[in-house]
């Protein structure tokens, strides 16, 4: 979780990210954060698989330096990802959720 942490410190410089909570459990980091200052519709939400390895295709489709560290992985494929994905949701309209997040990454839904 500490990659995560991290990869996150530069987002509020970058896009006003700022990280509530990160956890991983059963091959997923689900993170969970806010917008800029003036963003109301969040907080916000990733659910994203985790590589088993750095030989895993996951690894090499964010990473794809063999010399990259899991700190490189993690602003790849998780905080950069989410400033995308909440640049994106800007056109987009809010959906009600139950948890009051909007998971605007949710790699659950890319399994099946």
């Amino acid at each position: 979780m500490q990659a995560i942490e991290r990869a996150f410190i530069r987002c509020p410089s970058l896009s006003g990210l700022r990280l509530l909570s990160a956890e991983a459990r059963l091959g997923f980091a689900t993170v969970r954060f806010e917008g800029p200052v003036d963003d109301f519709r969040g907080p916000y939400g990733a659910m994203v698989r985790l590589p088993k390895e750095q030989h895993d295709d996951l690894w090499n489709r964010y990473v794809d330096d063999q010399s990259a560290t899991v700190d490189d992985w993690a602003h790849a494929g998780i905080a950069m990802r989410a400033v995308r994905a909440h640049t994106l949701s800007q056109d987009q309209d809010r959906g009600y959720t139950l948890d009051g997040v909007w998971w605007i990454i949710n790699d659950c839904l890319d399994l099946h």
